[in-house]
């Protein structure tokens, strides 16, 4: 672990994991995360709106698989394909920069809300060393004719400690990540966001 940059008593941190959830964010990076209205805009016939979340660990995390990232908005808008993608810096075990990947962010349903799963690590070719998810810009695009005034939502990433493929759900306390079967993703950056244009 020494060549992931983690220092001795981080070491020993993961060393003594217990396979709890607290044990495993002890034993793992930081991640942190920020929210920015991009856009807010009526053009006399339609509103477009554009969310972004800028996201980065501090660390390489213990577990690297597959990660989410997902937006919900209020006033039954629609998601807009050209202006929602999701930006992935990889980085190499020595902190070098190597790579962006450009990856989709798709709509769930027909109701108001959208993810993008990102693969925390890849290896290009089986000669080079992996590669890992550091950071990322997330953008969502959202839409709808009339004069929109004011919008709510939320900005979420999800970070797994298991292998298996997340998903986004709504529930009763808004937009939540899941593992089927059915077993929560750890959020690890959460933001509710409630904006009125400016006339």
């Amino acid at each position: 672990m020494s060549s992931l940059h983690y220092s001795n008593s981080r070491i020993n941190v993961i060393q003594s994991y217990d396979g709890t959830i607290a044990s495993a964010k002890r034993a793992s990076a930081v991640l942190s995360g920020s929210y920015k209205m991009m856009h807010f805009n009526y053009d006399g016939e339609e509103t477009y709106i554009r969310l972004r979340l800028h996201w980065q660990w501090s660390k390489v995390p213990i577990f690297t698989y597959h990660d989410i990232v997902g937006c919900s908005i209020s006033e039954g808008m629609y998601y807009d394909p050209e202006t929602s993608y999701h930006n992935v810096y990889y980085y190499d075990k020595f902190g070098r920069s190597t790579r962006t990947v450009r990856f989709p962010v798709k709509p769930n349903g027909l109701t108001s809300y959208v993810s993008s799963i990102v693969n925390m690590n890849i290896t290009p070719h089986s000669d080079l060393e992996q590669e890992y998810a550091m950071q990322g810009f997330a953008y969502f695009g959202w839409t709808k004719i009339g004069d929109i005034p004011e919008v709510g939502g939320f900005i979420k990433y999800g970070h797994s400690y298991l292998t298996v493929m997340p998903s986004i759900s709504v529930d009763t306390g808004g937009v939540s990540f899941t593992l089927q079967p059915a077993n929560k993703i750890k959020e690890e950056y959460s933001h509710y966001f409630h904006e009125k244009k400016i006339y």
